[in-house]
């Protein structure tokens, strides 16, 4: 129904079956988002006993559910009923229904920005590639993308990391260059 979806759409081997995506255009990984005031650091023990948002079908759930499988998260650690938009997260934190929302980087940092109190906390730990995604056989159309995000890394990507996510990433942004074709 669409010809392209231009969002913070992760490109994973599994989407990959389904779509074709441009090159990836943001580097991101996924982060803990809570309240300043909360004793959450990070994706660590200080989430011992926490309930953690996140959003069905994206890959903070799947990381989740993994890691829940091998002990990386720990064990007390509760998932909530994923919710079908992130920005739910955020008025579930918000309402105090949840302790964490687990998503990207960027993600948390537009969330972070739309509530003062809340912070990103601890650094990234996924590694994750954002792309345009297209219809498996839109061979033409991702090359055009391509040279659209090819001309945008040139003139214009700084300037956007700069205003929109560089404010709330803060410490945690990490280098500000977009990745490799």
């Amino acid at each position: 129904q669409v010809d392209m979806v231009v969002r913070t759409m992760t490109i994973t081997c599994k989407r990959l079956a389904d779509v074709a995506f441009s090159d990836p255009y943001f580097r991101t990984g996924q982060q803990v988002l809570a309240p300043k005031k909360s004793g959450i650091t990070g994706y660590d023990t200080s989430l011992t006993h926490k309930r953690i948002c996140t959003a069905a079908s994206s890959t903070a759930f799947d990381t989740l559910t993994a890691d829940k499988k091998t002990g990386r998260l720990v064990a007390s650690a509760r998932m909530s009923t994923p919710v079908p938009n992130q920005l739910d997260c955020l008025v579930r934190l918000q309402l105090g229904q949840v302790d964490a929302v687990v998503t990207d980087g960027a993600l948390a940092a537009s969330q972070a920005a739309q509530d003062p109190t809340v912070e990103l906390k601890g650094a990234a730990f996924t590694d994750e590639y954002y792309g345009v995604a297209m219809k498996l056989d839109a061979k033409d159309l991702v090359r055009r993308v391509n040279q659209v995000l090819v001309d945008y890394r040139r003139s214009g990507w700084q300037a956007s990391y700069d205003k929109w996510l560089s404010p709330t990433l803060g410490k945690s942004s990490g280098p500000s260059e977009p990745p490799a074709s």
